[in-house]
């Protein structure tokens, strides 16, 4: 059976990552996987954004984050997938079977916060933390994926879209190339290694980025633990741009990667 993926960190051992990429999380206790918003925020960095990010408000107290820009679906479909339609954005996708899609701010993010987070630790401080790391219209969809059939009441794979609404870097083989020279040299995962890395051009006629890296989180006792990160990214606009990152423990690679592709596939603009 896969080793449980859920980890303790303190500040000492990643304080850099923490402090850059987590904001909001103080506690020295809290257990979270590291980190798909350290990823994601080294390729914004690297992205050559027009304007500097505006400092964001902490969250209200709330049992669910506040809501993003308007004009959201996430439907799900008679086949188990659930397409996530954004159209402030520019994009939809589908998300496969046996895997869960909410969006902040919905009343679906309470309900699987109550019913399925009560009965899965693991899931419901995943989602705690997605709830209290929130940056509104950032944040656009959280998904989850908890693969009883690989380990029991556990988290086994989770991710984040977010969305930059100022951007105009071409996706192209040099921004790719970039990207993987900036996070393998990026201070935030040191140890970090790009095993696979291209550019797709989809069935929707959508580029998309794909990148799968190799990184060890080290916890707060010394415990290692090998983990699989999945970075999309992709144009909902040609000034604008989509990124999902999706972290899994790295000997669950295969479990998820046809999942991965999936979505890739599925990526499509609309209503721009």
């Amino acid at each position: 059976m896969l080793k449980k993926i859920i980890i303790l960190l303190t500040l000492a051992c990643l304080s850099a990552l923490i402090s850059a990429c987590m904001p909001g999380n103080t506690d020295p206790a809290a257990p979270y996987y590291p980190t798909y918003t350290a990823i994601a925020q080294g390729l914004i960095d690297l992205s050559n954004t027009a304007t500097a990010q505006a400092a964001q408000p902490a969250p209200a107290e709330s049992a669910t984050p506040p809501s993003p820009v308007g004009g959201t679906e996430n439907v799900q479909q008679p086949d188990g997938t659930t397409k996530y339609s954004d159209y402030d954005a520019g994009f939809e996708m589908i998300l496969p079977a046996g895997w869960v899609g909410v969006r902040p701010g919905a009343q679906e993010f309470n309900d699987v916060l109550k019913s399925d987070g009560a009965a899965n630790e693991a899931l419901q401080t995943r989602m705690t933390l997605d709830k209290d790391g929130y940056e509104p219209v950032k944040d656009r969809y959280y998904i989850y994926a908890t693969k009883p059939d690989q380990v029991e009441n556990n988290l086994f794979a989770y991710g984040k879209l977010t969305w930059d609404a100022s951007n105009s870097k071409v996706l192209d083989q040099n921004a790719l190339g970039e990207l993987v020279q900036g996070l393998e040299m990026s201070q935030a995962m040191p140890g970090l290694r790009v095993v696979s890395s291209n550019v797709v051009t989809n069935g929707n006629g959508v580029p998309v980025i794909v990148i799968g890296a190799n990184w060890t989180a080290i916890g707060a006792d010394g415990t290692m633990t090998p983990l699989y990160i999945n970075e999309l990214i992709f144009k909902p606009t040609d000034n604008s741009t989509a990124h999902l990152v999706v972290t899994s423990p790295k000997d669950g690679r295969s479990v998820i990667s046809a999942d991965i592709d999936a979505m890739v596939q599925s990526i499509k603009r609309v209503g721009k």
